[in-house]
């Protein structure tokens, strides 16, 4: 062993090593770690953490990895799909949890590398809500949330956001808390909780916002710092609008969405599903229509992040497609929008807006519980990166 580290010293330099150890896959570089030390010792900095996510990342918009979250016999299960240029593969994950008995899961999320989950139903703890590396296999289960007025307010499950503090790059996760003590339709007061990684603590923070319902994030819809959400006023106005929270000074504020024409005005009552999403470095809007529409999905783009006036229409999507439901949008390195969807027991597709095609198949049958990430690997690890200057 003590050779090994020696001739790596001697004939190997360390810029060398960086440039071929940050294009190995997080397993391999594990394996590297138990036999040098300063293999283990290099792996480790941030410099190199970085690095590696960065050429991840870059990996990932040429060839996407997706992790599907399924359940068997109530386990949590998940497996990565990967999408390479020759026929589509499967590798099962573990999860450390995996003997955590759970009747659904309630929320997931991701960000370079971290998946977030809230598990429903797991005995003696409840909804734990949990960060995991798959990569490295760390998980952590956050501390419980901070106790309200139980008479008072009341959560939403799965009203939440996760993302990084781009300034501090500390992970948070956001809960939101609605006045439940008003029912007659009225906007009512939004409270925010959210936790960060390196204090590995709540806080509570009056989001100065109201609305009257929050909707469940369907789509990552983190981007540049800031998590949004599709929100709705007061029963009495049903004006529907993005809600903004930004992660670098934990502050809520609100965006419009798309005017639309006159004429759409009756489609309203089509729409089936509808949320925001970010595609790439713009944040979105998907409405799906019903039927007797020929169009089953539409896509609009805010072209100049918070001005409400550059909202356009991208694309629509027509029915009979196969896609039954959106998962993931976002585009690819040829600058084409790629949609991953599926019907109902059928498999798991790529839709190329382009192409106004199916490109690929899945071998995988889609289910209406399944929970779907693109997936990029990454070091980041859940105590949080350490300031080599410090």
């Amino acid at each position: 062993m003590l050779e090994i580290e020696e001739m790596s010293k001697e004939h190997i330099p360390e810029e060398l090593v960086m440039k071929i150890f940050v294009r190995l896959p997080v397993k391999s570089i594990l394996r590297f770690r138990t036999l040098n030390k300063s293999y283990n010792a290099l792996t480790r900095e941030t410099s190199f953490i970085t690095k590696h996510l960065y050429h991840s990342i870059e990996k990932a918009e040429k060839n996407p990895n997706f992790l599907i979250f399924h359940q068997t016999n109530k386990l949590v299960n998940s497996t990565v799909f990967e999408d390479e240029q020759s026929q589509p593969h499967s590798i099962y994950l573990n999860p450390p949890f995996i003997s955590v008995h759970v009747n659904n899961i309630g929320a997931c999320s991701h960000f370079n590398g971290i998946i977030y989950l809230e598990l429903f139903g797991v005995p003696l703890r409840p909804n734990p809500k949990i960060l995991w590396n798959p990569g490295t296999r760390e998980v952590r289960f956050l501390p419980f949330l901070p106790q309200m007025k139980p008479t008072l307010f009341t959560l939403f499950h799965g009203v939440h956001g996760f993302g990084v503090n781009p300034i501090t790059n500390d992970f948070k996760v956001v809960n939101i808390i609605v006045d439940a003590e008003i029912w007659d339709g009225s906007d009512r007061k939004l409270i925010g909780q959210v936790y960060n990684l390196h204090s590995d603590s709540w806080k509570v923070v009056n989001a100065g916002v109201l609305a009257y319902f929050i909707y469940k994030s369907m789509f990552n819809a983190y981007l540049n710092g800031v998590y949004h959400w599709l929100a709705i006023s007061s029963l009495r106005d049903h004006v529907e609008f993005v809600l903004c929270f930004d992660m670098s000074d934990d502050v809520f504020w609100k965006m419009n969405l798309p005017q639309f024409p006159s004429q759409e005005e009756n489609n309203e009552l089509c729409v089936s599903n509808h949320n925001v999403v970010v595609l790439n470095d713009h944040i979105g809007y998907v409405r799906e229509y019903t039927m007797p529409f020929e169009i089953q999905f539409e896509m609009w783009v805010m072209n100049d992040y918070g001005v409400e006036g550059s909202w356009v229409r991208m694309f629509n999507i027509a029915r009979g497609t196969g896609l039954g439901k959106i998962l993931e949008i976002w585009k690819d390195d040829n600058d084409d929008v790629v949609v991953l969807g599926g019907e109902e027991h059928h498999p798991l597709v790529l839709y190329k807006i382009g192409q106004q095609q199916v490109v690929k198949e899945f071998n995988v049958c889609f289910r209406a519980e399944h929970h779907v990430v693109r997936y990029v690997e990454s070091f980041l690890p859940l105590s949080g990166l350490v300031d080599e200057e410090a």
